[in-house]
């Protein structure tokens, strides 16, 4: 089986593509935002198995940076787990993430990441649920006036988006930590297609707040501020957002207490419900963590699901 592990190359991306819309049963192209155009893809940490001379079966490990109260550890992202439906039950699935276990400990990866699960798959090797917060908000009411002004997101503003999201998540676990690729591409093309981003602009930009507006609901992506005391920036730009869009149902999909969005909502909002998300995994590689601690101001942002 060792034998068979290989490390992909670009020549055999259309074929992997093809490997993996057929196993999740997706349109032909679907994958490749996942993999090729995603800042996190190195060739090297791509590793799949042969049958027959065909890609039978593949995993992607993903390097990436997350904040862990406070600290940027290296950590590593697991996904595009697939196998082909006539090569299941063989555990290849398996061997190849046995493999991705012991070359992000070979890396010095502090711990891996997943989002899926309950999956037996991934639990049999290690893997531990991690819940976080679904927030749903009826009847959210508001106004705020004051000397600020609202911007629609433009192209200019990337690094500013960049600098805040990078301030604004050394406060909280888990949140990735984006290189600027992930702004220039990967977040505008694919990770908030279908979404609207607004700045907070004072005398400078000093927040932002992406959204989904849906039929009758708007769900908070992502919401960011340079200042630590940021309470104030929320309230405007959701004021305006809810002007905007004339609703007031509101939900979050992975938040926490501690998340400023959350604590204002409540102020305003007595109307709310909360269940948890059973898909988020973890798994320790290098270093041993009190999961329960730091579940505590866990937080994720849509975006950086993979």
């Amino acid at each position: 089986m060792k034998d068979r592990i290989k490390t992909i190359n670009y020549t055999r991306l259309p074929e992997l593509y093809k490997m993996l819309a057929r196993s999740f049963n997706r349109e032909n192209g679907y994958f490749i935002p996942f993999v090729e155009k995603n800042p996190g893809f190195y060739p090297s940490l791509f590793l799949y198995t042969e049958k027959k001379g065909r890609i039978a079966s593949c995993v992607q490990i993903l390097e990436l940076n997350a904040y862990i109260k406070g600290k940027l550890t290296k950590i590593g992202g697991i996904g595009q787990v697939a196998t082909l439906p006539e090569f299941r039950g063989q555990g290849l699935a398996s061997e190849l993430l046995k493999a991705c276990l012991k070359r992000m400990k070979e890396m010095g990866y502090a711990f891996s990441l997943l989002f899926a699960g309950p999956v037996p798959l991934y639990q049999k090797i290690g893997f531990k649920l991690l819940d976080v917060k679904y927030y749903f908000f009826e009847g959210v009411l508001l106004d705020h006036k004051g000397p600020f002004t609202i911007l629609p997101m433009k192209e200019k503003y990337n690094y500013t988006l960049f600098d805040i999201h990078q301030e604004f998540i050394k406060h909280y676990n888990m949140t990735i930590s984006r290189n600027f690729l992930y702004w220039q591409y990967y977040w505008k093309e694919f990770k908030a297609r279908g979404c609207q981003t607004f700045l907070l602009k004072e005398k400078n930009l000093v927040a932002y707040i992406t959204i989904k507006e849906e039929k009758d609901k708007i769900g908070i992506c992502e919401y960011g501020s340079y200042r630590k005391n940021n309470g104030d920036d929320f309230t405007k730009l959701l004021a305006f957002v809810l002007i905007k869009t004339k609703k007031n149902q509101i939900y979050i999909n992975c938040g926490n207490d501690h998340y400023t969005p959350v604590k204002v909502l409540k102020r305003f909002c007595k109307n709310y419900s909360t269940n948890n998300q059973k898909g988020f995994m973890v798994r320790d590689i290098n270093r041993k963590y009190n999961w329960k601690d730091i579940k505590k101001k866990t937080l994720y942002f849509s975006g950086d699901r993979f």
